[in-house]
């Protein structure tokens, strides 16, 4: 395997690849999508697509597999498809259906808009009530106290603060020595001006306009007026001579005695008071003919905190009697039976859910649903044994006879007998922790222990953990990359129903991003189709499946600027989309110069990869890449002789 930015020298032959599709996906961490929904493939046909999504029933019966799959609207006929594995191959039809025999079955379930985190600052969208905030502190320690001599009213030591709050000038408020201590360092009457008195004449003079508190920081004492709008001061004093130094100075001592400073207000907070509204609901209210598997579903009108949507605020009945049913945080009520036919469901949402700064829903939102008279699948697989599993994809075919691409497949389970355990309930992966993947799931009933299974992009599993007490595993063997996984309970009696699969990833280090990226674009670069030989002009080079690929050579040969576009080329894992710029010093002839520039990747791995390389007669001599997940703040530098392992 060549160095990815050795190949960089050949970049002018290179670069129309970055838009190609990978010939071997399975085998790479980034693919090349493009999207195809009955469009010219560019080959004069049109694709036509089967099914997004297959439901089958999961430990619920024992002698038979129930299927559901999201319809297809030009579709005829549908053909079912099982193999013995998740990868196939699925070369057996076991069944064809009609498309007007379908029951209405609810397959597709709506996202709840539950992110973890949301945007609370002034620069992260509106707020209904923004608050302002301006500030002024002190630059001088008053320490114990500060005293001001009085004297015959023409020469007593004052100071006078001028304050303008909001362009509005409030006056002046005095500071001065009167009559009432006695001071023996300098044999006269006077006032010390504490810290708490200074606090609380200028509160007094404020009002409501602003506020004055005190401040101590390293043992010194301070004063600082908060405003809601802009704070504008000005000082004044009046002295007997240098040594009477009042000590009451808001501002630069070497300042002269009459200084202006200006404070603006900002929003440092946005208050949400708008409460959350149900949006959209699945079934929806009076849906009738819904299928006896099917789970409810809830979006809300914003985010909401996940904690509050649970068993207690999101709950079915029938005839006035609780169904018993699981919710997970993103809003997705499963029962835990099957719904009973030709019957009426009413829903609740309780106003026991908040939005994320604690606004509730202002009522309960009720809404009602009709099951189907019968159970309504799709499909039933009885040719089954029980205890086992199996996989099935579908196909639609139009009117012209034509068959689809396959669905994704999908996971069916007989149980073994009624003794196992039931269907495990729930399952969660983690995202982004260091360490490995933690998968937490929910209790299934007569479960005495777990199996948890990881899947990678080939459909392969792997159980790992062994046999699990609990209800929680951290699974540490896992490389980069996503993986989805899966729990099956276990008892004496043989295996219940397993959970449904949930997605999760690692956190990778800035070494194993750098291998990441490096293979990835080194995959990209290696698929040439030409090499381009002229020195001068510009060079367009063909072959991209979309997006504008251009090498602009200029000047007299001394310097080169490359352009990359990348279009249509993301993947799970790594996303190269936008422009990125390669500078390559005298890159013809000798090929000797450097070449230094920067790819940023987007997606489940974010950061950089810098390089700075030297080149002399066409081979990487010097140089560094630079790498950081963080936007620099941890950056690893990684020498140029550095090659991953295959």
């Amino acid at each position: 395997m060549k160095r990815f930015f050795l190949v960089l020298l050949l970049i002018i032959s290179c670069i129309a690849v970055m838009t190609a599709c990978s010939q071997d996906p399975k085998k790479r961490f980034l693919t090349f999508e493009s999207e195809d929904d009955g469009v010219d493939n560019g080959g004069g046909e049109t694709v036509f697509n089967g099914p997004t999504s297959v439901a089958a029933t999961d430990g619920n019966y024992r002698t038979k597999v129930g299927i559901n799959w999201a319809t297809v609207s030009n579709a005829v006929s549908y053909n079912i498809y099982r193999a013995d594995s998740e990868a196939g191959p699925f070369t057996t039809k076991i069944g064809s259906v009609a498309a007007s025999t379908l029951v209405n079955v609810d397959t597709n379930t709506v996202s709840s808009l539950t992110p973890a985190t949301v945007a609370t600052t002034a620069t992260g969208g509106t707020c209904d009530v923004p608050v302002y905030q301006a500030v002024y502190q002190s630059v001088r320690d008053i320490g114990d106290g500060i005293f001001l001599p009085a004297g015959v009213p023409e020469v007593t030591e004052h100071y006078d603060i001028g304050i303008e709050i909001g362009g509005v000038n409030l006056g002046s408020v005095l500071f001065k020595g009167d009559m009432d201590t006695w001071n023996w360092s300098r044999m006269c009457f006077g006032t010390w001006w504490t810290q708490d008195k200074i606090v609380q004449k200028m509160n007094a003079f404020l009002g409501s306009n602003a506020r004055c508190y005190p401040v101590t920081v390293n043992n010194k004492k301070y004063i600082k007026i908060v405003s809601s709008n802009s704070i504008r001061l000005t000082n004044h004093y009046n002295l007997l001579g240098e040594l009477l130094w009042p000590g009451l100075d808001f501002f630069d001592q070497s300042s002269n005695n009459n200084t202006v400073i200006n404070v603006q207000r900002v929003m440092i907070a946005c208050n949400d008071i708008t409460p959350p509204t149900v949006m959209l609901t699945s079934p929806a209210s009076g849906a009738t003919d819904i299928a006896l598997n099917a789970k409810l579903s809830v979006a809300f009108s914003e985010p909401i905190t996940q904690t509050t949507l649970n068993e207690s605020t999101f709950t079915l009945t029938a005839g006035g009697s609780p169904v018993e049913g699981t919710v997970s945080n993103n809003g997705i009520f499963t029962p835990s039976n099957e719904l009973v036919p030709n019957t009426q469901y009413t829903a609740t949402i309780t106003a026991g859910v908040t939005d994320l700064s604690g606004n509730h829903l202002a009522s309960n939102y009720v809404w009602s649903f009709t099951t189907s008279a019968a159970v309504s699948y799709y499909y039933v697989d009885v040719d089954v044994t029980e205890g086992s599993h199996y996989y099935y994809v579908v196909t639609a075919v139009d009117k012209d006879g034509k068959e689809s691409t396959m669905s994704p497949v999908e996971e069916g389970f007989t149980k073994a007998n009624d003794n196992v355990p039931s269907k495990v309930p729930s399952c969660s992966a983690s995202d982004g922790l260091a360490g490995g993947v933690t998968v937490t799931w929910g209790a299934a009933a007569n479960a005495t222990y777990y199996k948890v299974y990881r899947i990678d992009s080939t459909g392969q599993m792997t159980q790992v953990g062994g046999n699990i007490s609990g209800t929680s595993y951290t699974d540490t063997t896992v490389g980069p990359g996503v993986f989805s996984y899966k729990v099956s309970p276990f008892n004496t009696y043989g295996e219940g129903g397993s959970s449904e699969k949930d997605a999760g990833y690692r956190a990778v280090t800035n070494q194993e991003f750098f291998d990441l990226v490096y293979k990835e674009e080194e995959s990209a670069l290696n698929k040439s189709p030409k090499l381009a030989s002229q020195s001068t002009g510009t060079d367009n080079i063909n072959g991209a499946i979309s997006g504008t690929c251009v090498v602009n050579i200029t000047g007299s040969l001394s310097s080169a600027t490359v352009s990359i576009t990348f279009t249509n080329y993301c993947d799970i894992f790594l996303k190269l989309n936008g422009s990125q710029l390669t500078s390559i010093n005298n890159p013809l002839g000798s090929k000797t110069g450097t070449v230094t520039g920067q790819i940023n990747a987007t997606g489940v791995y974010n950061g950089y990869v810098k390089f700075n390389l030297g080149i002399s007669n066409a081979v990487v001599t010097s140089g560094i890449y630079t790498v950081s997940q963080d936007g620099g703040t941890t950056e690893t530098t990684i020498p140029y002789s550095y090659v991953p392992a295959d």
